[in-house]
């Protein structure tokens, strides 16, 4: 084998793997999802304000039915909630997503 072959073969294998490398790192990546889907994220805040009421009041304003769930960090600055519901479409699931991402103090969702 040549030092040629070799080289395009190491490099398709560094292709190969930052692609699946790029998929798990985003979990919004197009999966072949079944929907209706019943989908669990966690949505990270700041501890401050009712913040479980606010996300209640958004997925019942969106007609989505959820169990939340609520862990508050070790010394109390974060809240980490874990919604569970039932998505209708791929783009409903994106966009109550996005609703939750401008709730203020919001951190990240995973």
């Amino acid at each position: 084998m040549t030092s040629q072959v070799k080289r395009t073969q190491v490099i398709r294998e560094i292709v190969d793997r930052t692609r699946i490398l790029e998929q798990a790192k985003n979990p919004m990546t197009e999966k072949k999802i079944q929907y209706p889907a019943e989908v669990t994220f966690k949505a990270v805040f700041k501890n401050a304000g009712d913040i479980k009421t606010h996300l209640e009041g958004l997925l019942s304003d969106r007609g989505i039915e959820a169990s939340l769930s609520c862990k508050t960090s070790r010394n109390g600055k974060f809240a980490s909630y874990t919604v569970t519901a039932i998505f209708s479409s791929g783009s409903e699931l994106k966009e109550t997503c996005n609703k939750i991402a401008e709730i203020n103090d919001f951190m990240m969702m995973f």
